[in-house]
């Protein structure tokens, strides 16, 4: 790879950028390996994305659309719509996940335009019987699907409306040819993990790493912190890039926190830590920065009680760097 850059440099052509690069790695190891089914998410909107090169994929998923990445999708929840669009493909399948009316209609005309085949399951009678730190449990029917007490290792509210995307999205497949047994499916979803995603990494107190880093995740998060911890005594380890909408952010989550320390990814994106404390001085809410990711962490540790809940969350950068510290160290 290092070759073909330098090829491309001699003859002054634009050199790949890190994400394309990992990215072109990424599929040659898929032919190599020979893979039999590849789960690709785009890095950045659709459109133009270094990912969107597969000209007939099995299927198209567009999840939750929210504002993000402004500065190269659009300033607008229309605008953004129209950048994700671009990963559906003439003749093929695509799933749109449940959306507002106006990014529906969006989708829906691209869809029609290129003649990608847009399912949008209507009707959607749910039923969750148990929502806990153990997992969930629901019944899901639609005009797609019907499934009966489904169980869910993954936790977060929004959980199960992924956990029905994935549903919708095996029926599909199997539409269009693919070989899946439900109770293959049935049993992954009762085992799956993720991690980062409101993942629980220690006990005393219960500590949970969770990459929400923009107005959507935190908003899930903030939904989950309701579901799961009402009453109880909550601090945020929180670090943002600059580039996100910060304040909104903390509009959303710090009202569920008795106090918060704020810290600073390790990316040249980095909010400033003393920023994001002056920004909770209007929050009845105790505020203390630590610049030092590390620091951070174990000085919310030790202000946090052991019947209290810590969460980490704000960037990716953050969780990934905390994931790595606490598995090295054995925590």
């Amino acid at each position: 790879m290092a070759a073909l850059c330098d090829v491309l440099r001699q003859e002054q052509q634009p050199i790949p950028t890190l994400f394309e690069i990992l990215t072109a790695v990424a599929f040659d190891y898929f032919v190599n390996e020979q893979v039999d089914i590849a789960i690709i998410e785009v890095g950045l909107g659709g459109r133009y994305d270094a990912t969107n090169l597969i000209p007939s994929p099995l299927l198209s998923m567009l999840m939750s659309i929210s504002i993000d990445h402004t500065e190269f999708m659009g300033n607008s929840i229309e605008e953004i719509a129209g950048e994700k669009a671009g990963i559906m493909k003439k003749n093929c399948p695509a799933l749109l996940y449940c959306q507002d009316e106006i990014v529906y209609n969006i989708i829906s005309e691209n869809a029609a335009n290129i003649g990608a085949l847009l399912y949008y399951p209507q009707n959607t009678v749910l039923e969750v019987y148990e929502q806990t730190l153990n997992g969930s449990a629901f019944s899901v029917k639609n005009s797609l699907i019907s499934y009966d007490n489904i169980r869910l290792s993954l936790l977060g509210a929004y959980q199960i409306q992924n956990a029905i995307a994935v549903l919708n999205a095996c029926e599909i497949l199997k539409i269009h040819g693919l070989s899946l047994n439900k109770n293959d499916i049935i049993a992954g979803l009762s085992t799956v993990t993720w991690a980062g995603r409101f993942e629980i990494i220690r006990n005393s107190p219960i500590t949970i790493l969770d990459g929400a880093h923009n107005v959507g995740g935190i908003s899930a998060l903030a939904q989950s912190l309701d579901t799961y911890f009402e009453g109880k005594e909550i601090t945020l380890l929180i670090g943002i890039l600059g580039d996100k909408e910060y304040e909104k952010m903390l509009r959303i989550i710090l009202p569920f926190a008795k106090r918060v320390i704020f810290t600073e990814p390790e990316n040249e994106r980095r909010l400033d830590a003393a920023q994001l404390e002056r920004l909770a001085y209007t929050y009845d809410i105790f505020a203390q920065k630590e610049k030092d990711m590390i620091a951070a962490y174990e000085k919310a540790q030790q202000v946090t009680p052991a019947d209290g809940i810590l969460i980490c969350c704000g960037s990716l950068y953050l969780i990934g760097a905390l994931r790595d510290y606490l598995s090295k160290n054995n925590q």
